[in-house]
Parts: structure tokens; sequence; C-alpha cells
């Protein structure tokens, strides 16, 4: 449960409210268990960024290091600090150390007294230290090595997972598909004392009714812990201290909860990206005694209603959700951490990776259940900025030990991250798993593991007690938000998937399907699919000397965590633009290029298939270290060509085609929930000259729809030399889509020669770079190679011709008088 104390901010009175806290994260040192030698330590942190810090190991990231560091995993290390604690705070009846987060199994001594110890990475702990504490304190915590405190209860049955699975720690720090195995250990997340005389805040959970004049009912129900028996008054205000309830009660000296009631009329309601504001409300809940206020916490949540609608219809079964009973397409991604080493992400880097999905017209992540629970500020962003969440517990691609003390040790997780997010109104879905159902059904894991009937049958107990018991129990007990088992509900070896709940869809890629597959394996709600690319070219130089540049180096292939994941960038390369660049720099913007071409492909297959299909979650949103992966945004948070494609294609309003023998159909697809009348205008072009009109037609586009609205005929035209320009604009000429369709495969296109201009100018700190080309231009990219980047305002564009673009790069460092400025496009690299 979340303690927070936000006194100043909102309530100036309570400058000198009784409960109190004191914070341990400095003057910290870190040695290795059988040495003398004592280091510096950064808390929060872990054992790998300390060793670092210290110079005592190399770059963990750089070149193939990871290998040579995989014995500090094995190894035991002591952390420790000393702290001193005033009189005034050693005389509180009340005095508690919390851990926030220790990874993962660790012995707690504080003044030679073994206080407790930790078993799980996602469990906060709290310790009664109230006659341990002194004046002058000595903590020490001793980390042992993960995998060297198995259950050995659990340990006859081998997992597909491997070991680590009976380990309550994020799984992809054991390796993934993308990420490198570093089993991390350390103080992760903050700790302090907690003092306090009388009474404490302990949560607060505002559940929500609507009434049926539209009011919203308010129910504060308060856990307190309370050491003194008396009359007190608890009292709702907000932010600017209007009072809405103040109410007297009576305590006796026992922890209690006090259930209040607030009803507010005509309330403004939180609601997703691109759905209106997400509007929240700020409650400040005190206890009062007198004229003195003992406790008091802040509350910031959202006022709506969400439903994850899962019916039976004609087709199979639904899978989409109801935000304030309308209907809702979810565009989003899969989220993964966003550093191996957690305690490297800033706050500036969650900010940053919430407004690229904001920016990227993206109303949902899923957090992924191989990495982590996030951090509060991570949800609390989300909330801002109209994210919803889809949240997995932390289970994936494995069966789980079903012992009493692993399903022990999970139910406390599970309790403490339900109520820890319950609050937060961009809480979408609690989801059991990831692939763990599909696994066992569809990847052999029976005969490639070798079990028994009697262990198969003791692993579906394990699986059934934990998601289909403890967890929606739970769920359900704890809060009001809807739970799926695992995701996806079938997996891609089952006919049901693509007509049932969510499927991941991994035909492309894994199975090698072509890229059009995507336009018919479309299932109910696409919450995986995905496909790979390298990351920008300064990301690699970041890891790699320019003389290992090659798909084939060990280096290179250090950071390709995929077995086949080269061979097959390069096949579905070649089978699009029938070349495989041997220069490496021109690899990796072809292998962006590849990426993007198929993951808009499925996005607008998606799209169209409303109401069939609502929702895609593409795999995947963000890196966890410098590498060749499915990532949209690489480590650094440069956009891939893909993440400027998905921006586009998930814009309320886009256009569609489908080549349908002898005619191009367009269709046009809307999120908005009113009706839009709109022109659509089309033109065409032959490469060369400025644009031919064809055909403007006014419509009015139905809400939240997809539909076909016209069909261009196409059979007299040199589909090698031409492309449409289709545009969809409002009555008073917004802009609400363009698209410019070719009608054939990027090799079958006969582009020309590059003929542009370009002028760059500076502005605050941006380098605006203006292009004008004579000629049409595809998939142009623009860098600025003697600086870093923060952002383009566009890139991976179309350029018509005669036609001009201004682009604006915001800089991080560099010269901005001095600007380098690399032009890319298919043209040039198509006719070498």
């Amino acid at each position: 449960m979340i303690r927070i104390f936000l006194l100043i901010l909102f309530f100036p009175i309570l400058v000198n409210a009784q409960l109190e806290k004191q914070y341990i994260n400095t003057n910290w040192g870190f040695k290795h268990i059988d040495s003398t030698q004592w280091h510096n330590a950064k808390v929060p942190g872990c054992i790998h960024t300390d060793l670092f810090a210290n110079k005592l190991i190399q770059n963990p990231f750089y070149g193939n290091n990871e290998k040579n560091l995989q014995w500090i995993e094995n190894q035991g290390w002591i952390y420790e600090t000393s702290f001193k604690v005033e009189q005034t705070k050693l005389n509180s009846k009340s005095a508690h150390i919390i851990f926030e987060g220790l990874d993962t199994y660790s012995t707690i001594i504080l003044n030679e007294d073994t206080i407790g110890e930790s078993k799980n990475m996602f469990v906060k702990y709290e310790f009664d230290v109230k006659t341990i504490l002194k004046e002058h304190n000595n903590l020490r915590i001793v980390f042992q090595p993960p995998l060297s405190n198995i259950d050995t209860n659990s340990k006859n049955i081998k997992y597909p997972g491997g070991e680590q699975v009976h380990i309550r720690k994020a799984p992809f720090m054991f390796g993934w598909d993308w990420s490198p195995r570093y089993a991390t250990m350390g103080v992760w997340k903050n700790v302090y004392l907690e003092f306090y005389d009388i009474i404490k805040i302990e949560d607060i959970y505002v559940k929500q009714a609507f009434a049926k004049d539209s009011s919203a009912n308010l129910d504060f129900e308060i856990e307190l812990n309370n050491l003194k028996k008396g009359k007190y008054y608890i009292e709702i205000a907000d932010k600017k201290n209007k009072i809405f309830v103040k109410k007297r009660i009576k305590l006796q000296a026992t922890d209690t909860i006090i259930n209040i009631k607030l009803k507010i009329k005509n309330p403004e309601l939180w609601w997703p990206n691109g759905m209106g504001k997400a509007f929240l409300y700020n409650f400040g809940i005190s206890i009062i005694k007198g004229k003195d206020t003992l406790d008091s916490k802040t509350i910031k949540t959202g006022i709506r209603t969400i439903e994850l609608v899962n019916k039976k219809d004609k087709n199979g079964s639904s899978f989409s959700f109801k935000i304030n009973n309308k209907d809702i397409f979810i565009k989003g991604a899969n989220y993964i951490p966003q550093d191996i080493f957690l305690n490297q992400v800033s706050d500036r880097d969650y900010t940053r990776i919430i407004l690229d999905a904001r920016n990227s017209n993206m109303n949902m992540l899923r957090v992924w259940g191989g990495g982590v629970y996030e951090k509060d500020i991570f949800y609390n962003l989300c909330d801002e900025y109209g994210i919803l969440v889809w949240q997995d517990f932390m289970f994936a691609g494995s069966m789980y030990p079903g012992d009493i003390n692993f399903k022990a040790n999970v139910s406390v997780e599970a309790i403490q991250q339900v109520v820890r997010l319950r609050n937060h109104p961009s809480i979408a879905l609690w989801c059991g798993n990831n692939e763990i159902s599909e696994g066992w059904h569809n990847w052999g894991w029976q005969k490639q593991m070798g079990y028994s009937i009697d262990d198969s049958l003791d692993l579906s107990q394990a699986y059934s007690d934990i998601f289909r018991n403890i967890l929606p129990t739970i769920v359900k007990e704890y809060s009001s938000t809807a739970y799926w088992e695992s995701s996806p509900q079938y997996g891609r070896g089952n006919p049901l998937s693509l007509s049932n709940g969510d499927s991941h869809y991994w035909g492309v890629w894994h199975d090698a399907e072509p890229f059009e597959n995507f336009n018919t394996k479309v299932g109910r709600f696409m919450s995986e699919y995905g496909f790979q690319s390298y990351p920008d070219i300064k990301t690699i130089a970041n890891f790699a000397d320019s003389s290992m540049w090659s798909t084939d180096s060990k280096l290179m292939r250090a950071h390709q965590k995929h077995s086949r994941g080269n061979k097959l960038i390069k096949q579905y390369m070649k089978n699009l633009y029938d070349t495989i660049p041997e220069n490496f720099e021109d690899f990796v913007y072809l292998s962006q290029l590849t990426q993007a071409y198929g993951i808009e492909t499925a996005i607008k297959a998606h799209r169209r298939n409303k109401p069939y299909c609502m929702g895609t979650l593409y795999w995947q949103l963000n890196d966890c270290w410098p590498a060749i992966s499915w990532s949209g945004i690489d480590y650094y948070g440069s956009w891939k060509a893909m993440q400027y494609k998905i921006k586009e294609s998930y814009r309320p309003i886009i256009i569609s085609t489908i080549k349908n023998n002898d005619s191009l159909d367009v269709y046009i697809i809307s999120d908005f929930n009113e009706d839009k009348e709109c022109y659509l205008n089309i033109s065409k072009t032959n490469f060369y000259k400025n644009r031919q009109f064809i055909k403007t037609k006014k419509l009015i586009i139905a809400a939240n729809s997809s539909k076909k609205y016209i069909s261009i005929p196409i059979s007299n035209i040199d589909s090698s030399k031409t492309a449409f320009y289709i545009e969809v604009t409002s009555m008073i000429s917004k802009t609400y889509s363009s698209e410019l369709v070719f009608l054939e495969q990027p090799k079958y296109i006969e582009l020309p020669k590059e003929d542009y201009s370009l002028e760059t100018t500076k502005i605050n700190n941006e380098i605006v770079v203006k292009l004008r080309s004579k000629v049409l231009m595809k998939n142009v990219w623009v860098d600025i190679e003697n600086m870093e980047t923060a952002s383009f305002s566009n890139n991976n564009f179309d350029l018509m011709p005669g036609e001009s673009i201004d682009i604006r790069a915001k800089i991080k460092t560099g010269n901005l008088n001095k600007p380098i400025v690399r032009i890319r496009s298919l043209n040039k690299l198509l006719n070498q």
C-alpha cells in the first residue's frame, strides 16, 4: 500500500503534521560477500550499475561484454549504510522501516539485529523497528544469488522458463529474445523510516458509482492505523482547500476502516487520449484533532466507467472496451521496462515515453508480464495524458510452481499491486499472464520437457490455482477492474484464435508468412504482432565500433537476441525491395523501412476491420538496452521509421486502400464519436509532374466506423509509374488524413533519381530543414549527423514532385550553427 506524504502542495497548514518520513537513500556502500573492500553505492540502484560506476566492470552494454559479466549473478553482495535519528523521532510511539523494493533474496540487519528477509522483488516490506532504532544506526542488507534460493520443495519438475520461474523477480532479467541476461541484485526502490504518535492513514480506496441523474457517487474507503482512542474529524477537500466533507468520528486504539460518501453532480469525466480531456480530481483526506492535522494523503483520480466487453456473437466472442458507455477502438503498443537496470530510468525518461505514446495518437499501453509492475510515476503520467493501461501480472512464457509457499508469495504480491494501482483511472484491465495458456496447449511443452501424466496434472492444477483462483479473486475483492486469464485467449495454432478474445499473431515473423497475410489474419483484438529492425545508427555507435558494423560480426550478433532475427529481416527485405544493401548504414535504413511497411499494413488491416476487430497493440514500443529488436523507439529514445508510420496510422481518421482486381478500394476509418462532414479528394502523379486532379467527393463519415467509400479503376494505369494521392479534409480544408498510394510493392516501382534542394535555418534549439523535390521521393529520411536530436516533427515521408516540406528537429547537443544534414530515400537506394 502506498503511503504518500504530500502536505505542503495542497494543504499549507499541515507542515507540522505528526507523521514523518526519513529517507535512507544516501551514504550507502557495497562489497562482495567475501571481501573486505567497500565501494560507494547508489540507492535506489543495483549491483551491476554500482560495479560499473566504481570501474570494477566494463560497460555492460558495449560490444559483447554481457558474456563476460554473467559471474555477477552467482555471487553474494552486501549493502550497508549508517544514519542518524533525532531524539524526537525516537520518542515516537510507532517507528517502522519500509523497503519499497529489494531485488530479490536478502537478509536485513539493523544494529546487529536481523529484522527480516525479502524473497519477492515486487513486494514492499515493512518492519517494526521501534525497539531497535537509536541515535546512530547501521543498516546492512545481505543479498544472496537469486538462483541459489530456489525452494527445494518445487525443484523436482523442470519448467519451460528454467529455474528462474521459482523466483518472484522480473523474468526478462534472465534474458529474452530482445533482452540481455543481467540478473541484478540490490535496493531498487526507496528505503525510509516512518514515525507517528497517534494515527496514520494507511490507505484510501475511492470507489465509484453513477446515479440515474448522472451524478457520481464516490465512496472513500479509508484504512486507519490508530494508536490512541479518541474523537477525530475526517475531512475531504480539493487542492484549493474547498471542503467537500467534514465528519466527526470516534475511534478505538486499533486498526479500522471508515467509509465517507461524496456525491459530485455533473462531474467532469476522465477520457482516454483522442476522446476528450483526461480530467483528474485532487482529493485531500486529512485526520484532524483540535487544530492539529495528524495525517493527510492526497488522491488524484479520474471519474469514469470502463468495461471489458467479452460476449459471444455470430463470429465467436468479442473483446473490446467501453469508456463512459462509449465504444473505443484501442490503438497502442506493448511496453517493456525501459532499462534492464531499472534504477537508470529517470522521471524524464518516463515523461518522454508517455508523451511519445500520446504524440503517436495512442490510447493504451500493455505493461507486459515479463517485466515489472511500473513505478507510480508511470501510472500518474498515463492518468494525466489519457493512456489506458492493460496491466499484466508478472508471469510469462512458462508454467509456474504450485506449492503453498509460492502461492502465498504470489498472493501478497498481487494484493499489494492491485491495491496500489486501483485508484488510477488509466487501469483498464488486469491480465493473469502472457502466453502461458497458449504455450501449454500449443507449444508442445509436455513432450519437450518429458512430463509424465502426474507432472501434467500437477502443473495444470498450479496454473488453475494461480490464474483462475488466486489472481481473479484478488482483483475482484480489491478493485473494480476486469480480469482476463491469459493473453492470448488461444494461440495462433488454434483455429479459434482469430474469432475469440485477444490474439497474438506471429505468422508474420516467426512463421515467415508474407506481410500480405496481415490483411487476412485479423482477430477480435490484436494484442501482439510485430517485426524487427535495426536501431538508429547513432544508437549502434554507442555499443559497436564502426569496424564491427556488420550483421555477421560477433558483436552485432550479441545485440540480436533472436536466433533467426537477421535471417528473417533479410528475407523480408529481399522480398519487398529485391535487394539487401552491402553498405551497413543503408542496410539499417532499409531494415527500418521493412519493419514500417509491415506494421503499417497490419494496423490498417485491424482498423479497417472494425467493429469485428476493436484493438491493436503492436510489439513493441521501446527497448531495455541498445539492440536489434521489434521496437518503434530505440533505447536512447530515437524514433525508428516505423514509429512515424504508426503516428499517422493511429490518427482519428485514416485512409486505407486495398487492390481488388482492376480497382482500388478506398476505405475511410473514423474513431470520432460523431459524424464528420468531409471532402474526399483524389489525384494522381507519374512521379515527375505535379498532381493531376481526378475527383472530389463530398461525404459524411459515420462516427466510429470503417467503410469503403469509393473504388478507383486502375486497369489502364501503368502501376510501376503511378501513385494516387488521396486526402480527406474538413469543410474548412483541415486535413484529417492523406495517403500516397502505390499500386505495387516497392521492388516493382520505377522511382526516379533524386533531384532535390534543401535549406537549413536555426530557431531557438531547433534546426528547420526545408526540402524541395522536383520528382517524387519515397521514404525520405532526414538526419543531422553531427548532432544528437531529441525529435523530428516528421520523418520517413513521401514527397510529391514540385512540393516542399519543413522538418523541425529539436536538438539535444551539438553546434546549431553548423548542421550536417543527411538525406536518405528509397529513390537513391534502388537506383544505385
